[in-house]
Formats: C-alpha cells, sequence, structure tokens
C-alpha cells in the first residue's frame, strides 16, 4: 500500500517535471526568437546609422566646399570694388548728412545681401547710398 502511494507520487512529480520542462523548452524557443530579432534590429540599425554618418560627412563637404566659394567670391567682389578707379566713386562729402545717416541705417537693418547692395550703390556713385 505505501509502495503504491510513492509511486503514486513519483509518477505525479515525473508529470509535473515533464510538463514544467516542456514550458521552460517553450518558454527559451520564444525567448531565443526574441534575442534573433532584437539582433536583426540592431544589424539594421546599425546599417541605418552608419549611412546616416555617410550621409552627414557627405552634406559636411558639399558646405564646406560651398563656404569656400562663397568666401573666394566675396573676396572677389571686394577686389574688384577696390580696384575700380577713384573717379566712379561718389565721394562720401557729396551726399547730405542725412542722407548718409539714413543709408548706413538702412544697410545696418538690411544685412547680407541688402547691405552689399547698398553698397554696391555707394561704389558706382548713387544717390542715398551708404559710405564706404
Amino acid at each position: 500500500m505505501y509502495a503504491s502511494i510513492d509511486e503514486e507520487a513519483d509518477r505525479r512529480s515525473v508529470r509535473e517535471l515533464r510538463i514544467e520542462a516542456e514550458r521552460l523548452t517553450a518558454e527559451r524557443a520564444a525567448l531565443s526568437e526574441r534575442l534573433r530579432d532584437t539582433d536583426a534590429r540592431v544589424a539594421l540599425l546599425r546599417a541605418h546609422t552608419t549611412e546616416l554618418a555617410q550621409g552627414l560627412c557627405v552634406m559636411l563637404k558639399t558646405v564646406r566646399r560651398e563656404l569656400k566659394r562663397k568666401d573666394a567670391q566675396r573676396a572677389e567682389l571686394e577686389a574688384a570694388t577696390c580696384a575700380w578707379p577713384a573717379s566712379t566713386r561718389a565721394p562720401a562729402r557729396a551726399m547730405p548728412p542725412a542722407c548718409t545717416a539714413l543709408s548706413d541705417a538702412a544697410a545696418e537693418r538690411l544685412g547680407g545681401a541688402g547691405a552689399q547692395h547698398l553698397a554696391r550703390a555707394s561704389v558706382m556713385g548713387a544717390p542715398c547710398a551708404p559710405r564706404l
């Protein structure tokens, strides 16, 4: 009688252990699948990151090249402006003081291309252009 109770308990334990082993095996397989998915995502992110970094390097080189080109154009324009004969330039004292102050204020407000336009107008002798 005691032997059959012990045998029954052993059989239950073996069944429970088999069920637990199957559950753990299935959980391990699911975790392995998730790990493979994660590894694939990491590889994809690395590839995208590398691609983005290369794109940024190309853009940076392009911007640097464009800045150098713009600097060269500006230097060329400045050299050409300074090389014009003095007779083509309007003397600053020929403009009324109010006109000069107005054009200087406009050049400050405009900045960039607007200021360059007013500066060129001044060199060419346009009335009410800023002093150079």
